[in-house]
């Protein structure tokens, strides 16, 4: 695991300018979120894998809609929150409960997500 801390360039909705933040790369999202001095409830990830064992399949059901809001706005392109509710709903329901059921396309997309999430 490697840490960085970071100052703020810039005030953004995580914090104002000047404030520190902890930037750690790989495994230990747990950790990192009990470790002292560490606000747990902004602690983010993008392992899908940890933060089902650590939150539960809501947060990562959260973390997908997040993902496909903040992918899309950056090139420009405004989805409703509706339809990206919807997706990390079939998503998480299709992968958590019985993959064996999911059409091989949807099945597919499930899992490519889940490889590029982990990368």
């Amino acid at each position: 695991m490697r840490a960085v801390i970071n100052i703020k360039e810039k005030d953004d909705k995580r914090g104002k300018k000047g404030q520190k933040e902890l930037i750690v790369e790989g495994t230990g999202f747990k950790q990192v979120m009990t470790t002292m001095g560490v606000i747990g409830e902004q602690t983010i990830s993008n392992h899908i894998t940890e933060v089902e064992q650590v939150l539960g399949i809501e947060a990562v059901r959260r973390m997908i809609i997040n993902k496909i809001q903040f992918t899309m706005s950056g090139h420009g392109i405004y989805v409703d929150p509706c339809h990206c509710m919807l997706l990390g709903d079939v998503m998480t329901y299709k992968v958590h409960h019985n993959t064996s059921e999911a059409p091989p396309h949807l099945l597919e997309l499930h899992l490519t997500y889940l490889h590029r999430a982990k990368s």
